[in-house]
């Protein structure tokens, strides 16, 4: 009978020890800083931003402008790929365009877990003239980026949308 008692003290010794040391590495999962989640988060959609960044504008001339939808986090992102951007307000009007060539607008980036979309906008886009229909509306692209099993992002679909 001594032994089953001690067997069993045993056994529930060992039985509050590991419970003990799950929910210390649970409490120390769920205590991870929230920051360097946002920060990784924000650093992978930056990387994935400049991989769709460089397909469409492959020599890096054009300006990059943040559209008026755009996330504050999308265009931390973006603005943190080594490009300057704009607000979509302090693109210059022509006579000719209302988004002149030699821009490129993002309208969009979302990041949710492995997979980021991105849209981008191309010009020029001309301006109508007074009693004419215009059906130029400019160049989209639309990027669908996975991440790979190193942890680079590559292009898995692309669109383009030309009006």
């Amino acid at each position: 009978m001594k032994g089953a008692y001690v067997r069993s003290a045993v056994c529930s010794l060992l039985s509050l020890f590991l419970l003990a040391n799950a929910l210390r590495c649970v409490t120390a999962s769920s205590t991870a800083p929230a920051a360097a989640n946002k920060a990784t988060a924000s650093n992978d959609l930056a990387a994935a931003i400049a991989v769709a960044l460089d397909a469409a504008d492959p020599e890096q001339k054009a300006v990059l402008v943040a559209g008026p939808g755009l996330s504050a986090a999308a265009r931390a992102a973006a603005g943190s790929t080594g490009r300057s951007i704009l607000d979509s307000d302090a693109v210059p009007q022509t006579a000719e365009a209302t988004f002149p060539a030699g821009y490129l607008r993002i309208d969009w980036a979302t990041l949710s877990g492995d997979e980021v979309r991105v849209r981008l906008w191309k010009g020029p886009i001309p301006k109508a003239k007074p009693g004419v229909v215009l059906m130029d509306c400019g160049t989209g692209l639309s990027f669908q980026l996975k991440r790979a099993s190193d942890g680079a992002w590559t292009i898995s679909s692309r669109g383009i949308t030309v009006c």
